[in-house]
């Protein structure tokens, strides 16, 4: 069994986002969790691993609404379940300013409370 290697643990967030490869700009995708180091989308596209793009997340949590954008780069991309359509890719977030990072904190601090993380 594979060991763990992720920084940061992973919260659920069920969302959705816009995602821009190159020139493909891909509105509405889903989150599946999230952390201050990456993500994991669920995406009918299949993306090369390595490929960079940058994401636009809103979230309405506790009456507040969050702002995220972020420069990522794909890690894996994989079918879920293996017979469908629809793969989970798995992204690092490579670039977010600060204004970002502490909505991304934010955000992550209100979805654990609510999930119990």
């Amino acid at each position: 069994m594979l060991a763990n290697r992720r920084k940061h643990p992973r919260i659920p967030l069920d969302c959705k986002l816009r995602v821009r490869v190159g020139r493909k700009e891909l509105y509405p995708l889903r989150c599946f969790n999230i952390s201050m180091g990456g993500m994991c989308v669920y995406t009918t596209e299949a993306f090369d691993r390595g490929n960079k793009g940058r994401l636009w997340l809103t979230q309405s949590c506790n009456n507040e609404v969050i702002e995220f954008e972020a420069q990522f780069k794909v890690l894996w991309v994989d079918a879920v379940p293996p017979d469908t359509e629809e793969m989970c890719m798995g992204i690092e977030f490579v670039k977010i300013r600060r204004k970002h990072q502490d909505n991304l904190l934010r955000l992550l601090r209100i979805q654990g409370s609510i999930t119990g993380q």
